[in-house]
Order: C-alpha cells, then sequence, then structure tokens
C-alpha cells in the first residue's frame, strides 16, 4: 500500500471541457502573472468561484462597505479640517440666516443660546466658544449619539468648531466617545443631561 498517496480531494485530473480562446488568453495571462502555470490559475478560478457561489463574497462585500463608510467619514473630518484652515486665511464668514447682535443677561454673561435656525452667534472669543458648546451640547442630547458630521450638520457648526468643542466638553466630563467599527461617535456622559448648567465654565 502507498504511504504518500494523495487525498481524493487533492488529487489531479484531466478535465473533460472546452473554453473559448479569449478565455485561454485570459488564462495565459493570470498563469503568467500570478501563477505557475494554467492548471494552477484554473483550479484557482474554480476555488474562488465556489467560495462565491457558497455566498463568502457577502461577506466580504460586507466589509468593504464598512472600510468606505470609515473612509467617508475621515473625509468629512478632512473637510471640516480645511474649511477650519480656510477661515483662517481669509477670516470667519458667518452664514446671512444668523444675527451678529448678542444681548448680555444683566450681570453681563452670557445668555444661553436657544438651538434654533435664528439664534443669533457671536463673533469670537470666549462667548463663540461658549455659544458653539451650547450648540453642541445640545445636538448632542437631540441626537443621544452621533457623529461629528452629524453634530455638524443638526447644529449648524463646522465640524472643526464643533471637534473642538467635543474636546472642552469631554475635558468638563460632560460627553464621552464610543468607537463601532472605526466610526467614532457621542453621547452624553451618564447623570449630565439634566441640570447641567452650560452657560459658564466647568
Amino acid at each position: 500500500m502507498r504511504q504518500n498517496a494523495k487525498p481524493a480531494s487533492q488529487k489531479l485530473v484531466k478535465p473533460n471541457c472546452t473554453i473559448t480562446l479569449r478565455h485561454s488568453k485570459i488564462l495565459d495571462q493570470m498563469a503568467s502573472n500570478y501563477y505557475v502555470s494554467r492548471s494552477e490559475a484554473l483550479r484557482a478560478c474554480i476555488t474562488d468561484h465556489e467560495r462565491t457561489l457558497d455566498g463568502d463574497s457577502e461577506d466580504s462585500i460586507k466589509l468593504l462597505h464598512k472600510k468606505v463608510d470609515s473612509q467617508s467619514e475621515k473625509l468629512h473630518e478632512l473637510s471640516g479640517i480645511i474649511e477650519s484652515l480656510l477661515s483662517v486665511i481669509v477670516g470667519p464668514q458667518l452664514p446671512l440666516k444668523h444675527s451678529t447682535q448678542l444681548e448680555t443677561g444683566s450681570d453681563g454673561s452670557l445668555p444661553r443660546i436657544p438651538l434654533t435656525e435664528s439664534a443669533p452667534k457671536p463673533e469670537s472669543g470666549a462667548n463663540e466658544k461658549t455659544a458653539i458648546d451650547n450648540d453642541t451640547y445640545d445636538s448632542i442630547k437631540h441626537l443621544k449619539k452621533a457623529t461629528l458630521s452629524e453634530i455638524s450638520d443638526h447644529c449648524g457648526r463646522i465640524e472643526s468648531e464643533v471637534r473642538d468643542s467635543v474636546g472642552r466638553l469631554d475635558s468638563r466630563f460632560l460627553v464621552t466617545s464610543i468607537v463601532n467599527d472605526g466610526i467614532t461617535e457621542y453621547q452624553l456622559r451618564a447623570g449630565t443631561s439634566n441640570g447641567e448648567d452650560m452657560s459658564g465654565e466647568a
């Protein structure tokens, strides 16, 4: 009895089949570029197609979708960085729908800015950061859990401003971040959704 006999699945046979001249040329190219022979190239093609028929390709497609979503999020963040750089170079350009006038309270402090489309926003300085933090905090509270781009769309602030604001809120232990499938989302820390004073510094 032969001791080195190959398993049935690994025995080599010559298939009785025909292929077109075009497929024969493709097989030659594959063998020349990626494999050691036409036979190895043909076996690899059959194995790969078998996985496709078995549904393995669906998992690959899902993984590809996740990678595309992750890259899309990074591109969105990069867009926010570019917008921030442009605002430094050419100066901030406030949307026309927002008024630049801001009324202060009787004690001179900045009032809490309601989250509305017509909410007035100051031009710069500490008051501007307070207003951005108000908008960011309210958006996260409303959305429950959201990415930087989702928060930016909701509160009408550019993404770079939201990113800086989230950092300030995180340093005050008001928000926290979670990562799922490479995508970072933000939510309020437990116990901070009620009664937190956002109009002053921590």
